[in-house]
């Protein structure tokens, strides 16, 4: 249920009776004189409930778009291990390699970055200038210097 401010309204109705006096608070007696203030806040009021409706509706929409793609992107990886496993076992049946020669050169990549920690991850090189280039910039942020050929999984 959404959040309503409606309920925080004062209770005095907020439309102008024939014959009903404006009377700017707190001043306002009868009951049947209209505040000003009531006036404006409960105009205040609803501009804030409309506000409150349409992020909710927002929120609605931009969760339903990061669960599409999250769908999206785990028919992506489904497809990935699907070549991947389709792959390995073309190269073990035709190159006779096995799943502990597999293992090992998975530790050994694994390893280069430094961080055994089941990812693989370009590091940053040396640039001329002395300074670290990251791994995704083709030149050098300090000096402009084109940087050398990656290999081909470090662009990725």
């Amino acid at each position: 249920m959404p959040f309503e401010l409606a309920a925080l309204a004062s209770p005095r109705p907020c439309s102008l009776a024939p014959g009903a006096a404006v009377k700017a608070r707190p001043e306002a007696a009868d009951a049947g004189d209209v505040d000003l203030f009531d006036l404006y806040q409960q105009g205040q009021l609803r501009n804030a409930n409309q506000r409150i409706r349409f992020n909710e509706q927002n929120d609605d929409h931009r969760h339903k778009r990061a669960i599409d793609e999250i769908d999206r992107l785990h028919g992506r990886v489904d497809q990935l291990l699907l070549i991947n496993e389709a792959i390995w076992q073309l190269l073990a049946e035709r190159c006779g390699l096995t799943s502990d020669d597999l293992a090992a050169r998975v530790a050994e990549l694994d390893d280069l970055d430094g961080a055994p920690d089941g990812r693989r991850q370009a590091k940053a090189t040396d640039c001329t200038c002395g300074a670290k280039v990251n791994p995704k910039s083709p030149t050098c942020v300090f000096c402009g210097a084109p940087q050398p050929k990656r290999p081909l999984f470090d662009a990725i």
